[in-house]
């Protein structure tokens, strides 16, 4: 039995009385777990997506140094993942890799109103889940809104204010553990809240968990109805992730005297190597890897940051690594949908003087594709508005089963 949290306690209470929460995941890192509160099923957890135009008007982790460009919508390396105590794992993601703040430029009162050099600055960095969570608060408040004004004034529970905004989440055909439903769509939440306006569907289940022995057979039955203002079509299918495979590995040495270097965003100097591989044609994800000797700097200096490169040249991912010391050896940074060609991955940290971490780094690289996954049944159904159906799946599961609304159905 888990252990009683009282701040999930409090959240549940609200929940009960009809307030929504809205929680942060955490910024440990897609490899690591959910934090707490956010791992309450009553609540709705948010991790964050990639946003990267701040990288290159700050030149955060060398955006400008070795891009031209930027890529968005992909699971920031920041948000926590990965399955809760409970079997469950997060429900969305809204932009949160990193912005801006305003702030009051007094650091006698406001330490944190600082700029990368520490000078007092009106506008401060600002990014994690806990900057993603509030674009779902927001969302909250326009489905509360929408839902009064095509529901005669009656307010939605929070259970059906969840229902909404994963059911209308964008799939960005990452893992379920990493995205959920997928990211945020307020618009498609608004008119799905409102009713009978738009194209919208909503499933009464965002997520299936199961667990079960090699070749054993699970059903589970999902609603979907049509909120929308015509007839639709829903098409339904299982997917998972193949077998990845390895299209670049190799290890760049970090080195004061024989590295390149250049000057970070903070004026730091930094050593950084680069290492090219080739993505295919025709795959949905690309992980690129690191691991290192990291060296033990308080100041965090001691991390070894990866940025990957798209063939024409923009800043697709970072690995914005959490933790320094001994257990800070690793990083790693997801791309979906990643085009083909010729990528560069970027691997820097801070020379030794400054504390940073040289020495060998290893780098390498994965694709996979999506497969079938499981039986659906029906495959194909046409909803009249206001219509509900419910599809049956039959899963195979060889490890436990995550599946979300978004990832399924079109």
């Amino acid at each position: 039995m888990a252990a009683l949290n009282a701040v999930e306690q409090a959240n549940d209470a609200a929940v009960r009385e009809g307030v929504t929460i809205v929680g942060a995941t955490g910024d440990a890192g897609t490899n690591s777990t959910i934090d707490v509160p956010s791992t309450d099923p009553n609540i709705i957890s948010v991790g964050a997506s990639t946003d990267f135009r701040w990288q290159e008007q700050t030149n955060y982790t060398g955006a400008r140094q070795f891009s031209t460009g930027w890529l968005n919508n992909n699971v920031s390396a920041i948000t926590s993942a990965g399955f809760t105590q409970s079997g469950r794992t997060l429900d969305l993601l809204a932009p949160g890799d990193g912005s801006f703040a305003v702030c009051t430029p007094n650091l006698a009162i406001y330490l944190d109103c600082a700029d990368f050099t520490g000078k007092a600055s009106s506008v401060v960095r600002s990014g994690g889940t806990s900057a993603a969570a509030p674009f779902v608060s927001g969302t909250a408040a326009l489905v509360i809104q929408a839902y009064r004004k095509g529901h005669g004034g009656a307010s939605p529970t929070p259970a059906q204010i969840k229902q909404i905004v994963t059911s209308t989440a964008q799939d960005l055909t990452a893992p379920s553990n990493e995205q959920g439903a997928g990211q945020v769509d307020a618009y498609r939440a608004v008119q799905a809240a409102q009713g009978n306006t738009g194209s919208s569907v909503l499933v009464d289940q965002s997520q299936l968990n199961s667990v079960g022995a090699p070749g054993g057979k699970q059903n589970f039955t999902v609603h979907v109805t049509n909120t929308g203002a015509s007839t639709q079509t829903v098409n339904l299918s299982g997917r998972t992730f193949g077998t990845p495979r390895t299209v670049g590995t190799g290890t760049v040495t970090l080195s004061d005297s024989a590295s390149d270097h250049f000057t970070d965003w903070n004026g730091t100097n930094d050593n950084f190597g680069k290492f090219t591989f080739t993505v295919p044609a025709g795959v949905q994800r690309l992980k690129g890897s690191i691991a290192f000797q990291s060296a033990a700097n308080a100041g965090g200096n001691g991390r070894v940051r990866l940025d990957l490169i798209d063939p024409t040249g923009k800043l697709a991912a970072n690995s914005i690594p959490q933790a320094i010391g001994p257990d800070g050896n690793y990083g790693s940074a997801d791309v979906v949908l990643p085009a083909a060609g010729i990528w560069t991955a970027v691997m820097f940290s801070a020379v030794s003087t400054s504390g940073g971490t040289v020495g060998p780094v290893k780098f390498q690289a994965d694709v996979a594709n999506t497969a079938a996954f499981g039986a659906v049944s029906p495959a194909t159904m046409t909803l009249a508005p206001g219509a509900r159906a419910g599809p049956r799946r039959s899963p195979k599961p060889r490890r436990p089963v995550r599946v979300t609304p978004a990832a399924r159905w079109s």
